[in-house]
């Protein structure tokens, strides 16, 4: 409502200690290349296609912690380079852990994808970047005197996603789940034209102007009965809105985590009415286009 992105920190458990001399170092490069590789896939529409959002990097103390742990420490993860990962990191964060974006872009596997994070280069709730309501659960409404704020938002955002060679925003957190508007829609497809992922369920799939808006399940793990994965996959999206693709959040999964979660819902589904796939999130977007499926945001 303010003109403010936020840096989602976090003083625990990965308190950002040394964020001064990290704010001095000079990256190596001004433009970053992210990997855009896919596989080639025939829709088929007894198939539910899904992908699973790896984050919340909205803070860059988890970053530089995660990082850390799964890329680096002893070798780092073993699963990682052998499973498609959508990191989603905001990247506003480079201007705190500048050298964390340098060793990810230079270190990627060609299994490694990156996308923004929580709204786009910073954690917003996109409805308070414009005049139409209050925000629910605070009341809060753009002040008169500002106009709406989404141009605003899309030419900072596009700095960022340009810079690190981003077209997907892995999560939109419209605050109480509000559902995806036109005017958000028309802002998002600025700096992220391949797609976004959304915690409004009220529009499992939406498109505008050719560019899909899909819910991202929230709270999934690696501990979760995949029946529940099932379920969200035939009767929250299939039946309620006539589509077959379903997207999962995690919360700082590790890699092996991410594919312990991937074989557990494949052997799940198997036998079942509808097969499940996995996909990175370039085959996602793919598969979905060639489907034909969603409604027009309005």
């Amino acid at each position: 409502c303010y003109n403010l992105a936020k840096e989602a920190d976090a003083a625990q458990p990965s308190s950002m200690l040394n964020g001064s001399v990290y704010y001095k170092y000079v990256p190596k490069t001004k433009e970053y290349q992210n990997n855009r590789n896919k596989e080639t896939i025939q829709y088929d529409d007894t198939t539910f296609y899904y992908t699973i959002y790896v984050g919340d990097y909205d803070s860059s103390a988890w970053l530089k912690q995660d990082i850390h742990s799964m890329w680096m420490k002893r070798g780092g993860d073993r699963n990682r380079g052998k499973i498609a990962l959508m990191w989603s990191i905001n990247p506003n964060l480079s201007y705190r852990v500048p050298m964390v974006f340098d060793y990810m872009y230079e270190n990627k596997t060609p299994l490694d994808y990156f996308a923004g994070g929580d709204g786009g280069a910073g954690y917003i709730i996109p409805e308070g970047l414009f005049h139409d309501k209050a925000l629910a659960y605070t009341g809060e409404k753009r002040p008169a005197e500002n106009p709406d704020g989404g141009q605003a938002w899309a030419d900072y955002c596009k700095t960022f996603y340009q810079r690190f060679d981003l077209d997907i925003t892995g999560f939109v957190i419209n605050g109480a789940n509000y559902r995806v508007t036109k005017n958000i829609a028309a802002t998002m497809n600025q700096f992220s034209p391949v797609g976004s992922f959304t915690n409004c369920m009220d529009t499992p799939l939406g498109k505008y102007q050719g560019v899909p808006y899909v819910y991202c399940q929230n709270g999934v793990a690696d501990t979760t009965d995949p029946s529940v994965l099932y379920s969200h996959a035939k009767t929250a999206t299939m039946k309620k809105a006539g589509v077959n693709f379903s997207a999962y959040r995690t919360i700082c999964a590790t890699p092996t985590q991410i594919k312990r979660i991937v074989t557990n819902f494949d052997d799940y589904a198997k036998g079942k009415t509808f097969s499940v796939q996995y996909c990175d999130p370039y085959t996602f977007f793919d598969v979905l286009a060639q489907s034909g499926q969603g409604s027009e945001i309005q």
